[in-house]
């Protein structure tokens, strides 16, 4: 019993709050907010095993949270065996950007 609080205190308290606006990402953790720039991120990640899904963001340079961002998606029904909705949109978004 005291390892699922363990685990749970770990997921929940490393995740963040995720919003795309247009050309950055608002990220918060309920007492900082910062705003990402699309074009700082340099590798994006899921978790494949694990309940919740969470999705990892490598940024440099590094922001408030550091050189990582890890949050939760909204579940969405999708091939557990591809990629997370969220990150096909971010990476779309991304590749868009540089287009222009």
């Amino acid at each position: 019993m005291g390892y699922r609080l363990v685990l749970y205190y770990m997921v929940c308290t490393s995740s963040k709050d995720v919003t795309l606006f247009g050309d950055h990402l608002h990220v918060e953790d309920y007492r900082r907010e910062v705003d990402i720039p699309l074009s700082s991120i340099n590798l994006m990640s899921e978790t494949r095993l694990w309940n919740p899904k969470q999705i990892i963001l490598r940024i440099h340079p590094e922001c408030e949270f550091g050189d990582k961002v890890v949050f939760i998606p909204k579940f969405r029904f999708y091939n557990p065996f591809g990629e997370h909705p969220t990150i096909r949109l971010l990476r779309e978004q991304i590749e868009g950007q540089k287009a222009i």
